[in-house]
């Protein structure tokens, strides 16, 4: 894994470390989204939600290439947080049915880790 990866990596876990430490649950005004829906539409917060998506894409590729700048990261993330909890409301995204796909991934990705570390042990044992 390159250093610029192990940065990003680094950078994010601190990221999430400060949130949980600070605050156990991000805290979005459901109201202000609601007025935005509602004053700007369907239709355009749709398409501010991928360009704020496309601007954390911009800033992650930036870590990655070594220019960190943790404030535009933090901004770019807070973005995009608001912007996944619009489209959960512009979409009407289910809250019980996201939350179960969610775990459903997170267990995929479990035993993918598992499935991983049994390799690399076993790839340590051959030597």
């Amino acid at each position: 894994m390159s250093n610029s990866i192990k940065e990003l990596k680094k950078a994010i876990d601190n990221l999430y470390e400060l949130s949980i430490a600070e605050q156990s649950e991000i805290v979005v005004d459901k109201n202000v989204i609601n007025e935005s829906i509602k004053a700007y539409g369907k239709e355009l917060q749709t398409v501010v939600c991928m360009e704020e998506l496309a601007e954390l894409t911009k800033e992650l590729s930036k870590y990655l290439r070594g220019i960190h700048n943790k404030e535009n990261l933090l901004t770019e993330v807070a973005d995009v947080i608001i912007c996944l909890h619009m489209i959960k409301e512009m979409y009407r995204i289910d809250t019980k049915l996201l939350n179960e796909e969610i775990e459903r991934k997170q267990e995929r990705q479990k035993a993918r880790l598992n499935n991983e570390n049994k390799r690399s042990v076993g790839k340590f044992n051959e030597l």
